[in-house]
């Protein structure tokens, strides 16, 4: 995997993060590489190095999201989804009082600035794997590194 790149506020929120540099077969990073030595940053780059290493699975730091209010309530509930445990589009549009919503869903899904540290690859469809905005791979490698079972999905 290639570098992930963080963008944080002046209040030192995380307001962006970047997966790149994964190709046809996705593989997770063997080390997370601080790129300077700002406080703010290195705390990230704690977190996502324990995150990869197997040492942590919940994510402690501030963020800030701007989106619409729908989209919010979405990523408020992904954020509950507990590392190794998936939820389907369907059953995440229920948990936001919004029943019929699953397509909304995966739209708030694929507009997820903060993918990883608010789980989207945590949300399957209802009939396999599913699709993510990020690299192709990608998905399927981090939730087998969350141990979760894609034995039977496509």
């Amino acid at each position: 995997m290639g570098p992930i790149t963080v963008v944080t506020d002046e209040t030192g929120a995380l307001t962006r993060l970047d997966l790149l540099g994964v190709g046809d077969s996705a593989e997770l990073p063997k080390a997370v590489d601080a790129a300077d030595d700002d406080p703010v940053h290195a705390r990230i780059h704690h977190q996502l190095h324990g995150y990869f290493s197997g040492e942590r699975q919940v994510f402690d730091l501030p963020l800030r999201l701007e989106g619409t209010p729908f989209r919010q309530k979405v990523w408020k509930a992904l954020r509950e989804v507990p590392f190794g445990r998936t939820v389907t589009y369907g059953e995440l549009a229920r948990t936001v009082g919004s029943p019929g919503a699953a397509r909304a869903v995966g739209g708030a899904c694929g507009n997820n600035p903060i993918p990883l540290v608010v789980p989207c690859h945590r949300v399957l469809a209802s009939i396999g794997i599913g699709g993510w905005s990020a690299a192709p791979g990608l998905k399927e490698a981090l939730l087998a590194h969350e141990r979760v079972d894609l034995t039977g999905l496509s």
